[in-house]
């Protein structure tokens, strides 16, 4: 996560995250969160306009794998291949016999949530190691979490079994730092940033506690306790001794052996350490030196330099695996002689298809299968790879060496954004999104359609004067179309692109240099205001002429420590990193650093919002806006109609709105707790997660939800009146209880509705939305109804070109369904309803069964549905029940779930 200043580590963001969100989920937990005031509408609803992609149904030489700096690499009883992709935050499965991937854990969402529903509608935060217990449950390291979470082989649901989500010594409000919790349940403890797990044979699993320097373990449902290592104190001391008195430095990987002997890779420490079944620590390979360090093949394990390491294996001889992260080798450890080897790495090249020991690679984890092949988590290409344990030569099996720019494929294939920070429409309204993790622009087309517009990933270099697709960004910061230009906050490299949309080719150059922009707004004349470090500049876009605008002379005294009353270049601005132009000539800025929003008006400038110091559990909603807590506000602009200043609180995990009549603010977006729900819904109770830059056009709202990976909207809704709206659903399926998988069955549903036409409607398309609110699942009815007959077109009221032109665009297999639209009066105030109506059969059982609709324990329940119809831009939405019944199927082996 960065808000464009400068690029933080792994280990950083991390801290920060945690920092940033964790404090309000402890609070809902202790019911302190106060109650939330909105002034968001009733039918204010909030959608995903791009992102929520992954890698779901890919081809294993299509994945362009964001691996990142973690580690996680497991292979089934089965043969199947379980990899953390820790940027995009989900577990991916590949099947060995038709190649597949499928998400099998985390939604793509930095966030901690979920527990007690499918493991791939759940938060993770940068997941790590991975390890199945006796019983094929899946074991993740959820690094960021600060957890051990288990995803139940028979159900798919996913839960926490060690960890409470804080890190240790965090410190939340008034109370002492976060204890270690060894002794008690492990549930209530807390890790530091985390690496390996393994499980003995008894069930209790080991952790390799990475930044507590210690090596734990716990019994699932029972309590939690340091094995080796002294927790948080790092060293190298203790060898031949009790392990517990023992000091680590960055334990990353751990393992056993048949004899239930632990193995850990002491990686701060660059030796591979052991505790035998008497609690006693022993080196028995590595000699210490740099992060680097490779010598001693064929010669004593203990006298060898390893550098630093990642996860450890045995192979089918015994020996043990490491990876020597440093160093870019894997090297085998013979136990009984004590000698080292190499196996892998120290080539120049990538070395597919070529003798493994000829081969580059950052092996960071390995897992081997039952044939002996050794799988690498190479995250140095982006790649998993295979070691064939016959040949000895190396192949990818998933992977490109990309990273990221997933979802240019086909037309309404979502993609996956990494961190998008900022967006923007063009005249046509194709929109075009900062994917800044993916260091590039891409562009969703009108009709769905994913590109890559600029950036091909790689960081380095420029590319200026070729085609913009093939040009350099690094970590862009926002983008912004202004007259026949894209222009874009190129934040790592400090400079302003502009990419000139023209018949002959979209090349890239760059405007002007500018310390690390961070955003960009522009006036009529299309002048550009950006943030740059702790200025706003403002930049010509015709020649890039460079002023400062604010915050160049500061002259900050202890009486006036921010500059209010003074004229704009004296201000005191920190970290500013959004902009809002108003009338008159207005600037709004988002005063990250100093948590205000500040106000330049007729030179001078002020602080309108915020007390700069973040408060929790209240924030201040229904009051002063100059009293309210804001928390690293990002994100800031005025409404369509500019009675409204929007504020990104992106600390708070909240959209705010400012009333500029009397200085009002309330919350419109979110609750506090970091999260991803709510698309079809109304935004008012919708979770967020770091909302970033925000902008509105054609009055909706649109925002960067950036720790979810996604850019989201927020359109103001038409009340479908409950007396003109029915819904009915009726569903009966099995559900293989082995295997958590939907079996067979049918289901119908049927939607009625009359809708009042407002004045000035014009609708392209229409789309049917179904949200089943608790399960969270959007089913889009567009895409996959058949097109209806042609509906009979009325004429606008004082004549001329007829305002309806209803289409479906095609694609998919569509259900058995039908659909009758009849148009009745105008579009303008006073017509007569449109009656709709749409039934299907074989809509909604898959998508249900996905979603682990299997719950048998309650004889009834009803379910709120919310029923979406758009038509154009405008969204008619209203809110329905539908009551299922459910019973168990015979001898416990299935369950029938019929809804009526």
């Amino acid at each position: 996560m960065t808000w464009g200043f400068s690029r933080l580590s792994l280990e950083e963001e991390y801290m920060l995250l945690k920092s940033v969100y964790r404090v309000a989920l402890v609070l809902v937990a202790i019911g302190m969160v106060s109650v939330l005031h909105s002034s968001a509408r009733a039918t204010d609803v909030i959608q995903t306009l791009a992102g929520g992609g992954s890698l779901e149904g890919y081809k294993p030489g299509e994945a362009n794998l964001a691996l990142g700096n973690s580690q996680g690499l497991a292979i089934s009883a089965i043969g199947e291949l379980y990899v953390s992709d820790s940027v995009h935050n989900q577990v991916l499965k590949i099947n060995p016999t038709t190649g597949r991937i499928s998400i099998y854990a985390g939604n793509g969402t930095a966030a901690y949530f979920g527990d007690g529903t499918p493991a791939t509608s759940a938060g993770l935060n940068s997941p790590g190691g991975l390890t199945f217990d006796s019983k094929g449950n899946l074991l993740i390291a959820d690094r960021g979490n600060f957890v051990v979470r288990s995803v139940d082989a028979v159900t798919g649901l996913i839960s926490t079994i060690a960890g409470n989500g804080l890190f240790t010594g965090q410190v939340i409000g008034s109370n002492p730092p976060a204890g270690l919790g060894d002794g008690g349940q492990a549930t209530l403890a807390t890790f530091s940033t985390m690496g390996d797990i393994a499980v003995m044979t008894s069930g209790e699993v080991i952790v390799a506690d990475t930044g507590n320097a210690c090596v734990r373990k716990f019994t699932v449902g029972g309590t939690i306790a340091t094995i080796a290592g002294t927790a948080g104190t790092s060293g190298f001391t203790g060898d031949n001794a009790a392990a517990t008195l023992a000091r680590l430095s960055s334990p990353t990987g751990v393992v056993l052996d048949s004899s239930g002997n632990l193995y850990v890779a002491d990686s701060g420490n660059r030796r591979i350490r052991k505790v035998d079944t008497a609690g006693t620590i022993t080196t028995v390979a590595g000699s210490g030196g740099g992060n680097a360090g490779f010598n001693g093949d064929g010669n004593a394990a203990t006298n060898a330099q390893i550098g630093s390491l990642g996860g450890i294996a045995f192979d089918s001889t015994g020996r043990l695996i490491i990876t020597c992260v440093g160093a870019g080798r894997l090297r085998a450890v013979d136990l009984t002689a004590s000698l080292i080897f190499t196996i892998a790495g120290g080539g120049s090249t990538l070395g597919d298809l070529g003798p493994a020991t000829a081969a580059s690679m950052t092996p960071r984890d390995i897992a081997i299968d039952s044939a002996g092949n050794t799988f690498v988590y190479d995250t140095g290409n982006g790649r998993i790879r295979r070691i064939d344990a016959k040949t000895q030569f190396i192949d990818t099996v998933v992977g490109t060496g990309v990273t990221g720019l997933i979802g240019d494929r086909n037309p309404k294939q979502f993609s996956v954004l990494v961190g998008p920070l900022g967006a923007t429409f063009d005249a046509s309204g194709n929109l075009y999104v900062a994917d800044t993790g993916d260091n590039s622009i891409r562009k969703i087309a009108t009709n769905g359609t994913v590109s890559t517009f600029a950036g091909n990933g790689n960081a380095n270099g420029l590319g200026d004067g070729g085609p913009a697709l093939l040009g350099n960004l690094s970590s862009p910061g926002d983008v912004l179309f202004v007259g026949s230009s894209i222009f874009v906050a190129d934040t790592g490299h400090s400079r302003i692109r502009a990419v000139s949309l023209t018949s002959n080719g979209n090349i890239i150059s760059t405007l002007a240099q500018v310390p690390s922009p961070s955003a960009l707004v522009a006036d009529a004349s299309g002048l550009l205001y950006v943030t740059s470090n702790n200025q706003v500049l403002t930049v010509s876009s015709a020649d890039g002429t460079i002023n400062t605008f604010a915050g160049s002379t500061p002259k900050n005294t202890v009486a006036n420590p921010l500059g209010d009353g003074l004229t704009a270049p004296n201000a005191t601005l920190s970290n500013p990193s959004g902009l809002a132009l108003g009338p008159a000539g207005d600037v709004y800025i988002a005063d990250t650093g100093n948590n205000r929003i500040r106000l330049i008006r007729a030179g001078i400038v002020s602080t309108f919002a915020g007390g700069g110091t973040p408060t929790f559990p209240s924030v201040g909603d229904g009051g002063p806006a100059l009293s309210a807590s804001l928390n690293n506000p990002v994100g800031v602009t005025l409404d369509a109609a500019g009675t409204h200043l929007i504020v990104a609180d992106s600390g708070n995990n909240r959209i705010r709105s400012i009333d500029l009549s009397t200085n009002v603010i309330t919350t419109i977006c979110g609750t506090g707790v970091a999260g991803f729900s709510g698309d079809g819904d109304v935004s008012a109770t919708a979770l967020v997660n770091n909302p970033t830059h925000i902008f509105v056009s054609s009055g909706t709202l649109v925002f960067a939800d950036t720790n979810n990976n996604r850019i989201r909207q927020i359109v103001s809704a038409i009340d479908i009146d409950p007396k003109l709206l029915a819904f009915n659903a009726k569903l009966d399926f099995t559900v293989d209880k082995k295997t958590g998988l939907l079996g067979f069955g049918k289901d119908s549903v049927a939607l009625k509705a009359q809708l009042a036409l407002p004045a000035g409607i014009a609708a392209a398309n229409l789309v049917i939305s179904v949200d089943i609110i608790d399960l969270h699942q959007s089913i889009q009815l567009d895409a996959m109804g058949k097109t209806p007959k042609a509906a009979k077109i009325a004429k606008a009221a004082t004549g001329g070109t007829p305002v309806f032109n209803f289409t479906l665009p095609a694609g998919g297999t569509p259900p058995v369904s039908k659909f009758a639209l009849s148009l009745k009066g105008t579009s303008v105030a006073g017509g007569k309803p449109t009656s709709f109506s749409f039934a299907s059969k074989g809509t909604f059982r898959d998508q249900l069964g996905r979603a682990g609709f299997t719950d048998t324990t309650n004889a009834s329940k009803t379910i709120p549905v919310r029923v979406n119809i758009t038509l154009g831009k405008t969204v008619f939405t209203g809110l329905t029940n539908v009551l299922y019944k459910s019973t168990q199927g015979k001898n416990g082996s299935a369950a029938s779930v019929k809804t009526k």
